[in-house]
């Protein structure tokens, strides 16, 4: 009989720095017992059965999860969907459930780890259940960054998103590892760009509908192509002030590339906030500022490749977190 696998179950929502060293854990415990790692995950979180009025705000979609959590050491990915009757089990029968479908030989999970009816499991319930149950339990600790405030904080999803949602996304993706990216389909804009020697891709925002976005501003960033390529990006999000915008859009100038991107698909990395947006009183004058905004960027590719490591980003205090 094949050996059961170990296993660590989560939202697992950005595959952040303290998941990817909860999956390294299992890892590590995984091959010390010759057994696989399942990484056990959600879509939707539960959470959003418990509360469907409240927003989603997902870091990535689902099948960018699934990439990552294998990337990180997973073997296989089993993605639930969660119903009423499974958020009402009690702990131990949520456990004993595992056991039964996947005859697990060990689970890893951090320390903040809460399972069953109204959240009543903890680490402590799951070390017990491992205990009489014949299964190893690993409690990983929280893993903590150094922010661009000088913050030391624990790295989680919530944080991660409230970062993002403060234009914060060098911080961001201090806690995710990379740079935090969408991807979505190019589509016809106004063209304004064009007029003044600056054109812009358009994102279809409705494709990331449901992901955490950016707070309206200026970035510098990456855009990538469908074939790999990538070029250095002015990425703007908002209603466009200076035109009066009612509609927020997503749109970047490569700078670089010429040619047609229409209805295909396009992923932007966010690196770097360069400043809010604002309207300009002319066209002039927004020229000026935009061609101020690509030389900052020019000089940051050629530097360090636009790295996410900026001593000068913004910075906007967590207290509310």
């Amino acid at each position: 009989m094949a050996q059961g696998p170990v296993i660590t179950i989560g939202n697992f929502d950005g595959v952040h720095l303290g998941h990817q060293a909860i999956l390294s854990r299992a890892r590590i415990l995984a091959d010390n017992l010759h057994a696989p790692m399942l990484a056990i995950t959600f879509d939707p979180p539960p959470a959003h059965l418990i509360r469907p009025q409240m927003p989603m705000q997902s870091l990535g979609s689902i099948g960018r999860r699934i990439e990552k959590l294998k990337k990180a050491g997973a073997d296989n990915v089993k993605v639930i969907t969660p119903t009423p009757d499974w958020l009402h089990q009690a702990p131990d029968a949520f456990i004993q459930s595992l056991l039964d479908e996947h005859h697990m030989t060990g689970m890893v999970e951090g320390e903040d780890f809460r399972f069953g009816l109204n959240r009543l499991g903890d680490v402590k319930t799951l070390k017990t259940l491992g205990q009489s149950l014949n299964f190893a339990v690993d409690v990983v600790e929280p893993v903590e960054v150094l922010l661009n405030d000088q913050l030391v904080t624990r790295v989680s999803s919530t944080l991660t998103r409230w970062l993002l949602a403060h234009g914060r996304v060098a911080d961001a993706a201090r806690c995710l590892g990379h740079a935090y990216e969408l991807e979505a389909t190019v589509i016809h804009g106004e063209k304004r760009g064009r007029t003044i020697g600056i054109p812009t891709v358009n994102l279809d925002l409705n494709q990331v509908y449901g992901r955490a976005l950016p707070a309206d501003a200026v970035y510098a960033g990456w855009g990538i192509l469908s074939d790999g390529s990538k070029f250095p990006a002015a990425i703007s999000m908002g209603m466009k002030p200076t035109f009066a915008g009612q509609v927020r859009t997503l749109e970047a100038h490569l700078l670089g590339y010429e040619g047609d991107l229409y209805d295909q698909k396009v992923t932007l990395s966010f690196t770097r906030w360069m400043r809010h947006q604002q309207p300009f009183p002319s066209f002039a004058v927004l020229r000026k500022q935009l061609d101020r905004d690509l030389s900052q960027i020019r000089d940051w590719a050629k530097r360090d490749g636009l790295s996410m490591n900026d001593s000068n980003q913004k910075a906007v205090t967590i207290d509310e977190v």
